[in-house]
């Protein structure tokens, strides 16, 4: 049996999971850009969850277009002064 608490998360996240998503994974890349926007096991980089959010949704992944579709809103909004 394997427990994957003791292992360490750079592990998982800093090498199956890119690999996977520069694959053609569409839920690797919502994974990886997850692991970006939220700096777990991966060094934090909002660009980068970004840009495979983006891939992950293109790719036809549900939660990612969701995502991607709230964070093109929120950027329109502040580009039009409403925040």
């Amino acid at each position: 049996i394997i427990e994957w608490n003791i292992l360490p998360k750079l592990s998982f996240t800093g090498t199956m999971v890119p690999t996977a998503a520069e694959g053609g994974s569409a839920r690797a890349m919502y994974n990886l850009a997850i692991c970006y926007r939220k700096g777990e096991g991966i060094n934090g980089d909002l660009r980068e969850a970004r840009k495979w959010m983006k891939r992950a949704a293109l790719s036809g992944h549900r939660k990612a277009q969701f995502e991607h579709g709230l964070t093109l809103f929120a950027v329109s909004m502040k580009n039009q002064n409403c925040f």
